[in-house]
């Protein structure tokens, strides 16, 4: 349509991008967004388009109804919800513009575009103040983040957020008073008139519902909890927003809404579910108010006390099961199929007794809404078949298995049935001496519903019976399997770094840090030259990284900063010979101490400890010794106190984690610098305070080893980033300088590190096994002794337990989100490599620290 016209467009996968010839657009400003349903998609754009055009005002559209269903899901951000269109229109034009396309789509119903505020009450468009041309800042995380930019220079966030905001600088140009502008995601009370903000404690629902606190804000709705006025008994109010994953009332999460009330109301007088007090709409969004079963769900639960060991005691997994089944038996007798029985939705009482909560997908009478919660609900909810009690039984079995272990089940196939069978190799290793109701989780994740419901008469009947051995066993890892998987995860790695530079995001441009950017990743193939298509791609992500326009908006840290840019561009330009990339690792991060002076932090990931280790990298890699003199500063500064600690090292370690003991926080990140930086340079003052750093180390270690032994220990706690695999490492480079005393913890932290894997849920570097199996390759490395190799091996087993595809040639690792794969190094397949490869070599290049780094 608007190509006759002369108009130049652009098509992405999300957006097609139309711009009038001849116009030029302000770096921000006022933005109109049109909302629309997919169904009402066409219409709107016969309305729209011709007149935008007819103004000459530059905007984007979805690129069809698919994206605008993804960008309308319930699950995605609040920010993008309804944005079918986007006008840019100049400063002059934009009142104007805004109420004729208000008057144009007056009557025509879509979702609310809750970032912005709307233009009248009656019409889908809305505005906010926002970039036209995309500029950002970067994040002391390394994320680039959208901008608007002051009058004065200053900086203010440009990206929608979850409620309508309007920089300091700016008036409303629609706002007749001119004052503090509202909260757009308004809801106006019956009765009252005053608007509902995020939890805000003096606002009344109904007349009577008066809200406490937010629980949770997504595309579908809020949760509050509030109070009855009336009675003083607190309850739990659930918002629906019209058109949220559907067209109507009756497809989208308003019907969800309904149907929970249907199905509670047939559940009413059954003890452990809630009770429906009140339901009613505001405008075309729904509430629903329930009494409240508790604040404590079993995820928290088991996130903060610890996991349910199968034997007698205080926290019993067998009696847990019983009072789940309990509690189902009563359910199912009212003809109820609960369908979404997971961690989340069991809530504790004080007396540790069991309530259910969230019915909106359960089936009754043969009606049920479509959904599911990943990893624990059966094949055959999966499949979207109707409802059975074998599908809460599949899901009692899964949420045991998260009781037992602390962990989700693995989730990473599209199959429920290949998910609950590697979960089962998880539960075999975690458990290999099993235990009586341990035993009966292969029976109620079976296939056959037959199968769930005799192991559920076996729990129910108090039946647990012997443990005879798992039937699941885990793959066996050799030196054969470690060569097939590496060739294997180079290839996803390459994969995941093309999609990396080529990808139409509209998460933000190519991130470039060491965690999950380009510079991780492409570390990394530098270890896999020989390998062509590794060579290309690094080099394509060195020179991309290089030019990147973002590069010097980047922090100086070593994680997530351009210090370890730049031993990316430095390792590229020695490996590749390439002048250009050495050029650019100098600019990127250059031997000028002065520069450390807005510096504040003293940690390894983002601060002055990280920054020296990677001078010192740099050092070594470019032959250069003027790096050594921003070394000898963050050494000083460290030593002398100057700067702040980003964790602290003192709290008590119930769960076995103190952050401030860590390597990327804490004291093991601040010894490791410092006794590189005296290892180069002999310097004794930094020797002095790595030992101050390894003294406290010492003491505190033994406090964190007994915490991280019991029960209620966090599997984070033999992390590389906040636990112990970090400060092992750390302390086998004091072992190395003749330490037996940390070489004998670093040992310790191994052994309890192994005796925790089993129970972690994530498989990569950053909070991860791979960590681990990090430090059981030093260990090997320094010690000489084969069988920390082999406790790798071990590692590396567990990992492909709860990765895509067969054990031995792996689909995919799963990064963090456990749902499926990404390349960064932290979190992704790149620091997967990275494991595998010095498990293959017995050592060598090591993971981002001094000395090992340059060793391939």
């Amino acid at each position: 349509m608007v190509g006759e016209f002369g108009w130049r467009t652009r098509a992405g996968r999300v957006w097609v991008h139309c711009d009038p010839p001849s116009v030029s657009l302000p770096e921000q400003g006022w933005k109109i967004h049109v909302s629309a349903r997919p169904a009402t998609l066409p219409e709107t754009l016969r309305v729209v388009v011709p007149l935008l055009v007819r103004r000459g005002c530059a905007f984007k559209v979805v690129n069809g109804r698919e994206a605008l269903a993804e960008l309308n899901a319930p699950d995605d951000r609040v920010s993008s919800v309804g944005k079918a269109i986007t006008a840019y229109p100049s400063p002059d034009l934009f009142r104007e513009l805004a109420v004729e396309l208000a008057e144009a789509l007056r009557g025509f119903a879509a979702p609310v575009v809750r970032s912005d505020r709307r233009v009248h009450p009656e019409a889908p468009v809305y505005y906010r103040y926002g970039p036209f041309a995309a500029r950002y800042r970067v994040s002391l995380n390394g994320q680039p983040e959208l901008v608007v930019t002051g009058p004065d220079g200053e900086e203010y966030p440009g990206a929608a957020g979850r409620f309508f905001d309007c920089p300091p600088w700016e008036r409303d140009p629609l706002s007749a008073d001119q004052g503090p502008p509202p909260d757009a995601d308004e809801v106006t009370p019956v009765g009252k008139g005053a608007p509902v903000g995020d939890g805000d404690p003096g606002v009344v629902l109904g007349g009577r519902w008066r809200l406490r606190e937010g629980v949770r804000n997504s595309s579908r709705g809020r949760i509050f909890r509030g109070r009855d006025v009336v009675t003083g008994r607190e309850v739990v109010v659930k918002e629906a927003r019209a058109y949220i994953g559907g067209e109507t009332a009756d497809s989208d999460c308003r019907a969800n809404l309904r149907s929970e009330r249907r199905v509670l109301a047939a559940l009413d007088g059954v003890t452990g579910v809630p009770q429906v007090l009140d339901h009613f709409r505001h405008g075309e969004d729904e509430f629903l108010v329930l009494s409240s079963m508790g604040r404590r769900n079993l995820a928290d639960d088991v996130a903060t006390s610890g996991i349910y060991p199968d034997r007698p005691g205080e926290r019993d997994l067998s009696v847990l099961a019983r009072e789940l089944l309990v509690l189902l038996d009563a359910v199912h007798e009212r003809g109820v199929v609960v369908r979404d029985l997971s961690p989340k939705n069991v809530v504790l009482d004080e007396a540790g007794g069991c309530h259910l909560i969230d019915f909106e997908l359960a089936r009754l009478d043969g009606r049920q809404r479509p959904g599911y919660s990943r990893g624990y609900c059966s094949p055959e909810q999966l499949r979207g078949e109707p409802g059975t009690v074998a599908d809460d039984h599949f899901a009692v079995g899964m949420t045991l298995f998260y009781a037992a272990t602390g962990i989700d089940p693995v989730m990473i196939h599209r199959d429920a049935l290949r998910d609950a069978e590697q979960s089962l190799a998880v539960l075999a290793r975690a458990f290999p001496d099993g235990g009586p109701t341990l035993a009966r989780i292969p029976g109620l994740v079976s296939a056959d519903p037959a199968e769930r419901i005799a192991a559920v008469g076996a729990l129910r009947a108090g039946d647990s019976g012997r443990f005879t051995g798992w039937s699941h066993h885990p793959a066996e890892v050799d030196t054969g399997t470690v060569a097939r998987v590496l060739t294997h995860t180079l290839a996803q790695t390459v994969r995941h770094g093309k999609e990396l530079l080529t990808s139409d995001s509209p998460s933000g441009p190519l991130r470039l840090d060491v965690w999950q950017g380009a510079a991780g990743l492409g570390t990394e193939l530098l270890h896999h030259l020989t390998d062509g298509t590794a060579q290309a791609l690094a080099a394509d992500l060195a020179r991309n990284t290089a030019e990147h326009p973002l590069l010097n908006a980047y922090p100086q840290g070593l994680a997530f900063g351009r210090t370890g840019i730049a031993v990316f561009l430095a390792a590229a330009g020695r490996r590749l010979d390439d002048d250009d990339l050495r050029g650019a690792a100098r600019r990127a991060a250059p031997p000028d101490p002065g520069l450390l002076a807005r510096v504040e932090y003293s940690d390894y990931a983002q601060g002055l400890a990280g920054i020296g280790a990677g001078h010192l990298m740099l050092a070594e890699l470019t032959g250069d010794g003027a790096h050594l003199a921003v070394a000898a500063e963050c050494a000083r500064r460290i030593a002398d106190g100057e700067c702040l600690t980003s964790a602290d090292d003192t709290a008590d370690p119930t769960n076995g984690i103190v952050i401030g003991l860590g390597h990327a926080h804490g004291r093991a990140g601040l010894g490791a610098f410092l006794l590189a930086y005296h290892t180069v340079t002999g310097d004794r003052r930094a020797e002095a305070a790595a030992h101050v750093q390894y003294a406290v180390l010492c003491e505190r270690l033994p406090q964190v080893l007994a915490a991280a032994a019991r029960p209620s220990a966090r599997p984070m706690c033999a992390s590389w980033c906040q636990g112990l695999s970090g400060i092992g490492t750390s302390l086998l480079r004091a072992a190395a300088l003749g330490d037996d005393r940390c070489l004998r913890l670093a040992q310790d932290a191994a052994e309890t590190s192994l005796l925790m894997a089993p129970r972690m849920g994530i498989v990569t570097q950053c909070c991860g096994m791979a960590g681990v199996g990090e430090l059981l390759v030093d260990l090997g490395a320094a010690t000489g002794q084969n069988t920390w190799f082999g406790e790798a091996e071990r590692v590396l087993g567990l990992m492909l337990d709860r990765c895509g595809g067969e054990p031995d040639t792996p689909a995919e690792f799963p990064d963090n989100s456990l749902r499926g794969g990404s390349g960064g190094w932290a979190t992704g397949s790149a620091g997967i490599l990275t494991l595998l490869r010095r498990v293959r070599d017995h050592g060598g290049a090591g993971p981002w620290t001094f000395g090992q780094w340059t060793a391939a």
